[in-house]
């Protein structure tokens, strides 16, 4: 499916990103060129590119941790093959700052994706 579809993930401040994927199902492409799921360390895509998957597996590690409060998903399909799409689910994880602060608090737990059975 021809598609383009953007979700910024903010969580409060003194926290990051992390981001999971569950499934996963994007055309296939060396480089993943034309149909991928990449993510930004940042709001926009004008922040820096932090990872870029295509293919038919969850992506190994299934993980992606931002470095500030923000990141920004993109989903880029081109329509000439249809497939699954993906899904993923975030957590927000607090940033300690203290030497003693060993477990990092989970925030909440969402998920987020374009998922459709074929």
């Amino acid at each position: 499916h021809d598609a383009d579809c953007g979700w910024l993930i903010e969580v409060p401040i003194n926290h990051v990103v992390v981001l999971t994927f569950i499934d996963f199902d994007v055309e296939p492409i060396t480089n993943c060129t034309f149909d991928y799921v990449a993510v930004y360390d940042g709001a926009s895509l004008d922040d820096p590119e932090i990872a870029r998957f295509c293919g038919s597996t969850v992506p190994n590690p299934p993980v992606v941790v931002s470095s500030s409060n923000q990141m920004y998903v993109r989903l880029k399909a081109d329509g000439t093959l249809a497939a699954r799409g993906f899904m993923a689910n975030y957590t927000t994880v607090r940033i300690c700052s203290r030497p003693m602060c060993e477990n990092n608090l989970i925030i909440s737990t969402c998920t987020l994706g374009v998922w459709s059975e074929n």
